[in-house]
């Protein structure tokens, strides 16, 4: 009977510890935002975890992805693979924890083939107040549609799917159009796809008139007459004349004819030859001669001959307007204080631009202070402006152009994204630079990267570069490099010599994002090369985009976004 009766305390007891341990025990809980979408995606989750009689002294992250454990409250994780993600969250009070566990919490899609958000305006261009038919292009696949968003970039949005929009003010408008499948969102942005103008009035100094020639004349004097022939003359006079031949004059004299032949004299009168001397000509052929001889005939074909002979096709090649964005700090603001801002733009391609603008968008707070060096800028924002800053400059325009610019922090200690973007008008045609983001801190510890890359060839493999160097004074426990190729552009390999290699490396022949990581991390500053093959289809110009992750010990850093624009080969 004693047995029996203690074994029915010791039940009894058993049974009050645990009731006692769950009413001790904290509460796990959270939900994540997005819970859907295409790679890379970031995620941020909500703790919704509370501590019952004991407080709650530490969380535990586990992503279902492989990366380490998180410790943060409420972290954010960028998942760079497509796949259905199982999340637990842990939460630790003093003697006890609980865990929750979500299956496919997150579910991240790989770019599909068949899906490709996309959009045209039937207007881009026109006087204000400017309509705008849009229209949704976008391929959807076999998914169902749920619905699209617009952000027409003068904040107004719209769930039409072929809305027409007014823009009442003149302005470069950029265009956001996301496609809602049941599989996720998938989004379309366009910079700077609207012009709308404003009443243009024409200068005191400028003239334009058809039909026996065609005038302009800005300051002291340039003109350049057509049809007859055409003139320009600057200061003392250049002078260029076309139709029975081409004549350029400056100072005592610089000739160039056209027609017959080609003869360049400078200075008094000074020819230029090489070995025997150097001739051109047009009409009957073009001919350089070199040494024993050069020689490049244009009409019945085209050839070089160098020594023996070395045949070099020629190809135009196509406009690229490449940005700089720098500061002349560390990448360190203080509160309340003004950091200058350079912005460099070097252009390379055989087109006259017509109009060139470069726009940046001000983290919030932030204060536009005005011009430091004007560079020839033409307009600019006003000084207090708090929001889209624009800087503009009159055509012709003489590269690299460079200008700075002065902003004040707000009283705030964050790191913040500046993506300021040049847009320029050639040919009829509105065309973009790289994208440029720069990362400023105020006291925390960021990552900035740079990247060197030549001109590829089609058909070849090219060299890339990437230089990552830290600001700050911690040291990061895991680093990784994701990059973008240009579609059809093929990953070969890692180049040994510049540093450690990554322990995580793409399979070769992988095409689109390449994923680089390092359980130890690299030195740092350091550098990394790899080699990827160009398809002989590949035209235009080449954009590689490219961002670093790293994490100390809670979150999962971003670095700024790198994107290069790579020229194809000139011979």
């Amino acid at each position: 009977m004693k047995i029996e009766l203690l074994f029915l305390y010791l039940c009894v007891i058993i049974s009050a510890v645990v009731a006692l341990s769950e009413l001790v025990r904290p509460e796990a809980d959270f939900s994540v935002q997005p819970a859907s979408g295409e790679a890379p995606l970031q995620v941020e989750f909500q703790n919704n975890s509370y501590g019952r009689m004991l407080p709650i002294t530490r969380y535990s992250w586990d992503f279902g992805d492989g990366t380490p454990t998180e410790s943060a409250k409420e972290p954010r994780h960028t998942y760079t693979k497509a796949g259905k993600y199982t999340v637990s969250l842990t939460a630790y009070s003093l003697w006890f924890k609980k865990e929750v566990k979500k299956a496919e919490a997150v579910t991240v899609t790989a770019r599909d083939s068949d899906v490709s958000p996309d959009f045209i305006a039937l207007t881009r261009t026109g006087a204000a107040p400017l309509t705008v038919q849009f229209v949704d292009v976008s391929r959807s696949g076999q998914h169902r549609v749920r619905g699209v968003l617009w952000e027409f970039g003068d904040g107004t949005t719209s769930e039409v799917q072929n809305p027409i929009h007014s823009y009442d003010e003149p302005g470069l408008y950029s265009v956001s159009f996301e496609l809602i499948l049941d599989i996720g969102r998938f989004r379309e942005v366009k910079r700077a796809y609207i012009k709308v103008e404003g009443n243009q009035t024409e200068g005191e100094g400028e003239a334009e008139a058809e039909g026996e020639g065609e005038e302009i004349i800005e300051g002291e004097g340039e003109e350049i007459v057509e049809g007859e022939g055409e003139a320009e003359a600057e200061g003392e006079g250049e002078e260029i004349v076309e139709g029975e031949g081409e004549e350029i004059t400056e100072g005592e004299g610089e000739e160039i004819v056209e027609g017959e032949g080609e003869e360049i004299i400078e200075g008094e009168g000074e020819e230029i030859t090489e070995g025997e001397g150097e001739e051109i000509a047009e009409g009957e052929g073009e001919e350089i001669t070199e040494g024993e001889g050069e020689e490049i005939v244009e009409g019945e074909g085209e050839e070089i001959i160098e020594g023996e002979g070395e045949d070099v096709p020629v190809e135009p090649q196509s406009p690229t307007l490449r940005m700089k964005h720098t500061v002349d700090t560390d990448y360190q603001y203080e509160a309340g204080a003004e950091i200058v801002f350079t912005v460099t733009l070097e252009f390379e391609g055989e087109i006259e631009l017509s109009s060139l603008v470069v726009q940046e968008q001000l983290p919030g707070s932030w204060v536009f202070q005005g011009i430091v060096d004007d560079g020839g800028l033409a307009a600019s924002s006003d000084i207090g402006s708090e929001d889209l800053l624009e800087f503009s400059w009159s055509s012709p325009f003489t590269f690299p152009l460079t200008f700075s610019y002065r902003l004040k922090a707000p009283d705030e200690e964050a790191i913040v994204l500046f993506p300021p973007i040049a847009v320029y008008e050639a040919e009829g045609e509105l065309l973009s630079s790289n994208e440029v983001e720069t990362q400023l801190r105020s006291y925390q510890t960021i990552f900035v990267l740079d990247r060197e890359v030549g001109a590829y060839t089609p058909g070849e493999i090219i060299e890339i570069t990437v230089f990552f160097e830290a600001f700050g004074i911690e040291s990061p426990l895991v680093f990784g490099l994701v990059e973008t190729l240009p579609e059809g552009w093929s990953f070969v390999e890692c180049v040994n010599g510049l540093g450690t290699l990554p322990d995580v490396l793409p399979d070769e022949g992988t095409e689109g994002d390449l994923e680089f990581s390092w359980f130890t991390p690299p030195a740092i500053p350091g550098s990394m090369k790899y080699k990827v093959l160009v398809p002989e289809s590949f035209e235009g110009p080449g954009k590689l985009y490219g961002y670093g992750l790293y994490r100390f010990t809670d979150s999962m850093f971003q670095t700024a976004g790198l994107e290069s624009l790579i020229p194809r080969t000139i011979h």
